[in-house]
Parts: structure tokens; sequence; C-alpha cells
């Protein structure tokens, strides 16, 4: 006769071992079908952006390739750099929200999770990728943008990135905004621009309640350290001051998902100078961080075209845990 299990789960009827069971697996934040939900709700925030920006069937730019509706100027009151218009092409087509999935994934990020976020008028449709994923996967963020963008961004003061995420918010495409808005530029303060470019900024916070003008970069990386707290992750779209920082540890850091195992950027740590931003803060700390800059790179590693002709994309490879 054989010996009873006596080890409690023997007793559980098998409706509830499976459920503890599952639930004892580490959750995975975004299923396939939430980042499908996402990418539906990014082609969604595409249009109500498009419709806002050129209404009754205005015509397009033919430089925004996809018809996005997301494309900005060569120049505006809003443009802190110079950007690639290839770049910005690149990142108006839906297969975005699949790379933020895979890269929200790997970092070991799980619903229920909090993840700061720092975006910038330079990618207005990748700020919203990553927003529509982190959603659609039940997983809590906390953002601080900035006004400030490269050319070919949302760089005027009638569509800036603010204005877009607001519209976003009074659609109901998203849960709730950004906690602070800043200028963005040199040392997250508009430095070295001409003076009527600052008053028209200035200007334009007022419009945004939650508009706060930094008194140095070092009060721009802790305004949101505090409000980003203990992330799981750390998310950076773009290539604003307070993230890079200006001790030039930024420009070591690969697009994707970085870890301190890096050799360059564990050099980098130890030799930077100048004021470090939250890259370098959350790796010392040992946070997971995505990084979403250098988009032909990116584009090239998930195998989507550039310019894109179509707003959906074409089926995108994705990358298995673990990769870069």
């Amino acid at each position: 006769m054989s010996a009873r299990l006596t080890h409690p789960l023997h007793r559980l009827p098998l409706g509830l071992l499976a459920l503890f069971l599952l639930s004892s697996l580490p959750a995975r934040a975004i299923t396939p079908g939430e980042a499908e939900q996402a990418e539906a709700q990014w082609l969604k925030a595409c249009a109500v952006i498009r419709e806002a920006r050129y209404p009754n069937g205005s015509k397009i730019p033919a430089r925004d390739t996809s018809g996005s509706g997301l494309l900005g100027h060569e120049d505006g009151e809003l443009t802190t750099s110079l950007g690639r218009l290839e770049s910005k092409q690149a990142t108006l087509q839906s297969g975005w929200v699949w790379i933020v999935a895979d890269l929200v994934n790997q970092a070991g990020v799980a619903r229920g999770d909090s993840v700061g976020i720092t975006m910038t008028g330079s990618f207005p449709a990748l700020d919203i990728a990553v927003l529509m994923v982190l959603e659609a996967g039940g997983v809590h963020w906390v953002g601080v943008s900035s006004f400030g963008a490269s050319t070919w961004g949302a760089n005027t003061a009638e569509a800036s990135w603010p204005w877009m995420e607001q519209l976003l918010l009074e659609k109901g495409l998203l849960s709730h905004g950004s906690r602070w808005l800043t200028p963005g530029g040199s040392s997250d303060r508009f430095l070295g621009l001409p003076l009527e470019q600052c008053l028209g900024l200035a200007e334009l916070m007022r419009d945004f309640d939650n508009s706060f003008h930094p008194s140095s970069l070092q009060q721009a990386v802790e305004l949101r350290r505090v409000y980003f707290g203990h992330p799981a992750a750390y998310i950076n779209v773009g290539g604003g001051h307070a993230a890079i920082g200006t001790n030039g540890f930024g420009r070591l850091a690969h697009p994707g998902l970085l870890n301190r195992s890096d050799e360059l950027l564990a050099e980098g740590l130890k030799d930077s100078r100048g004021v470090p931003g939250l890259l370098q803060h959350y790796l010392e700390a040992g946070t997971p961080v995505i990084q979403l800059m250098d988009i032909g790179d990116l584009a090239t590693r998930w195998n989507l075209p550039v310019p894109p002709t179509e707003l959906h994309s074409p089926h995108v490879d994705r990358v298995k845990p673990g990769e870069k």
C-alpha cells in the first residue's frame, strides 16, 4: 500500500491547486494579447492626434511617410537641438509597441509594478508606445516630461508633447498624465536659446498646472528621482539632459536594456565627470534601464522598415528574453 501524500497542497482542490501554482510563477507584465491591445490603442492615439492637427481631411505632409500625424517640423519654437529626419520617421509605425513590450518583459517588470519614465517631445510616437504598453499590461507608471524637442519632433507650441499627452488623457486613452512638465533643452532649463523662444516657452508652461522650472540640472534630476521612488525599471525616451547627464556617460549607453555588466558602462561609472543623469543613478542602484535612443539601431535589430510606408507595421521579429 503506497504512502499517502501529506503535503498541504495535496489537500487542495485541483482548481485551487492550479491557481496556486500559476500564482507562484513570476508574473509576465505584457502578454501577446496585451501587446495587441496596446498596438490598437497606439493606432487610436495616432488617429486622435492626426484629426486634431489636420482636421477635416487636411493634407498631412509627405515627409510623414506613414500618415501618422505625429511628425513635427524642421524648426519650431520648442526646438532645442538637431535631430535626424530618418530617426523620427522610423518611429511612426506600430511595431514599436512590440519592441517596448519585449524590453519591458526582459527587464523583469511584473503586473502591478511601478516604472519611472522620462519623456521629451523628440519622439512623441515612441512616448505613446511606451505608455500604451504599460497601461495595457497593468504596470503603474510615473512620468516626468519636458516641452523641448529636437528637429522633426513635437516642436511647436500648438502640437507639443504635453499637449498631445493631455489630448490623449481627455479622450480616455490614458489613465493619467505626467506628474511634472519641465522645459527640456540644455540642463533641462532651455539654456542658450534666444530670448524670444524662452519667453514663448514660459507663456506655454503657464497653460499647464503641473509645469515646473528647475533651478539647476541637479534639481531636475532630483525631481525625477523623488517622484519615481524605487521603480521596478526606469525607461528613458530621447536624449534629455536629466536622463543622460552632462558627464558624457549617456554616450556610452547603447540602446535597449542596460545593466551594470556592460564593461563600457562600468568604466563610465568609474571615470565620468560632470552632472550624472538618471541613467547612471539607476544603473548604480541595480535598477533595470530601458534606453530608447539611437532609433536606427533599434529599428535594424527588430527589422522595422525605415522609413515606414504604413502605420501598422509588418511582422516584428520578437527578441527572446535575455537577448539585447
